[in-house]
């Protein structure tokens, strides 16, 4: 492996990746997942906000996370998962990114983008 490559990789390792998202989300994100789970081992998948939650609460400072989420069940937690230290970026997904992009904007951490777009990878 050459050495940009190896770097590259072990930067992807620094962090895990932490995901909310509803059953029908994850049917229709198989492909998405697989291909995430190609460049990150740290690969966590949530259902229930509160399970998302607590496992973000456990986590030291020295585990890094960046979560994605879709944006119906974020509403309810993002205020208090933003104030983690350990969480870099928080990445909200949905179909009317318009409107996620109102309920997010006083949140540094958030991104927000298209159900389609990310379904799409």
């Amino acid at each position: 492996m050459n050495t940009n490559m190896q770097t590259f990789s072990n930067n992807l390792e620094m962090f895990s990746l932490v995901w909310l998202a509803t059953n029908d989300d994850l049917k229709d994100s198989r492909d998405t997942q697989e291909k995430l789970r190609c460049i990150i081992n740290q690969l966590r998948i949530f259902e229930h906000p509160q399970e998302f939650q607590y496992y973000i609460e456990q986590k030291t400072k020295e585990n890094l996370l960046v979560l994605i989420i879709n944006g119906q069940l974020g509403r309810s937690i993002i205020d208090i998962i933003h104030r983690q230290s350990h969480v870099l970026s928080i990445y909200v997904y949905s179909i009317d990114t318009n409107e996620n992009q109102q309920w997010t904007s006083q949140f540094r951490k958030v991104n927000t983008f298209s159900l389609l777009c990310f379904f799409s990878y």
